[in-house]
């Protein structure tokens, strides 16, 4: 088979982002910002005890606080998100990575069923866990922040009064080693609140050092993102499809009746992700049943 080539066009696009740091350096806030900046309704969901929370006074965002690390949930989370949300934040990552029930003690565990204690085969056994959180955030019709917490070392320096003095520095985030070259923009925070680009596909923040971020951050990566031809999301597709065979009523009223969708949706923007996925993917059988409802 001949491989066919055509004129390369930019399309609008989907942030994938990653921000890492050690504790205190500005993670949380800064995800709210940019979030804020790119604009849209926003969802959190929080693995640091409420943490989020405490901007409630400065960011309007919907907060899930989950208490469990176990990367699972963190899938079922993101394949029941509606497409009522612009913005997803996760935050942190590195909680599903080095966290209770997280990746690095399944893997653990699994290598304890194993005989021998065989770590190919207890990697094998989680890796599809990594693989489908992979595929969620890579695929998500919304934008997708990431924060991540630092592997942390402290390096002695001479300070103001020129004495030795501890200083706290992050090395690399803490989670599987190259999860951020999926991403599109990854960046450092630094213990004065700088945001130090590290790694973009977005050329005007190559390189940048920017102190003290805020949402004029967001508003940027959002002109870049858009700056192109609009790729119809997921729920727009279903929408037109919809619109050729009945209405939207009648559609989520043969689905609940099928049991593909829960009772309390009444709207097609409260269908999840992964459902609208489903109606795309079997569009052509499920016609006929819409027809002979």
């Amino acid at each position: 088979m001949s491989l066919e080539f055509k004129k390369a066009t930019k399309k609008s696009a989907k942030l994938r982002a990653g921000i890492y740091g050690t504790s205190g350096s500005g993670k949380t806030y800064t995800s709210l910002l940019i979030a804020k900046g790119m604009g849209g309704k926003v969802a959190f969901i929080d693995t640091e005890h409420g943490s989020a929370s405490k901007y409630s006074d400065l960011f309007e965002f919907d907060v899930c606080e989950l208490d469990s690390f176990d990367p699972r949930e963190l899938i079922k989370g993101l394949e029941n998100i509606p497409n009522v949300y612009d913005t997803v934040v996760i935050d942190s990552m590195s909680a599903f990575w080095q966290g209770e029930q997280g990746i690095l003690q399944q893997v653990e565990n699994a290598g304890k069923r194993s005989q021998g204690g065989n770590s190919f085969r207890a990697w094998a056994e989680v890796s599809p866990t990594l693989n489908r959180i992979n595929d969620l955030v890579m695929g998500a019709p919304y934008h997708v922040i990431t924060t991540l917490r630092a592997k942390t070392e402290y390096v002695v320096e001479q300070n103001a009064k020129g004495k030795a003095a501890p200083r706290k520095v992050g090395l690399a985030p803490v989670y599987k080693e190259g999860w951020e070259y999926n991403l599109d923009f990854v960046a450092r925070m630094d213990n004065d609140n700088a945001l130090i680009v590290e790694k973009t596909r977005i050329p005007d923040f190559a390189g940048e050092v920017i102190s003290k971020p805020d949402e004029k951050v967001g508003q940027r990566l959002a002109a870049w993102l858009g700056d192109g031809a609009k790729v119809p999301t997921p729920i727009e597709e279903l929408e037109v499809l919809i619109a050729e065979v009945t209405t939207p009523e009648k559609f989520i009223e043969v689905a609940n009746r099928r049991g593909h969708l829960e009772d309390g949706i009444k709207d097609l923007s409260l269908i999840p992700n992964e459902k609208v996925n489903f109606f795309l993917k079997n569009w052509n059988d499920i016609v006929p049943i819409i027809q002979e409802s």
